[in-house]
């Protein structure tokens, strides 16, 4: 999805959670946080990092919240 297409379309976001989707249980080496998460669909919640990209956390999908409104009022995760 282009970035444009978030300032102009998007209302809202989950910010600090995303869906993470692991395809086995096998570890993945690079990314230490992923081996957290099981095989199959699963939710994170942002952990801010002091340096680098931030992490997630597996927390339980009901934990997600949308947030409504301007984008620059909503924090995300630092992941791209």
């Amino acid at each position: 999805v282009p970035d444009s297409f978030f300032s102009s379309m998007v209302l809202g976001i989950t910010g600090e959670y995303t869906i993470i989707y692991r395809p086995n249980a096998n570890p993945i080496s690079g990314v230490p946080w992923v081996n957290d998460f099981p095989a199959g669909l699963s939710c994170g919640k942002c952990v801010p990092q002091q340096t680098g990209f931030d992490t997630f956390t597996p927390v339980a999908c009901s934990e997600m919240k949308l947030q409504v409104g301007p984008q620059a009022a909503i924090m995300v995760c630092n992941w791209t």
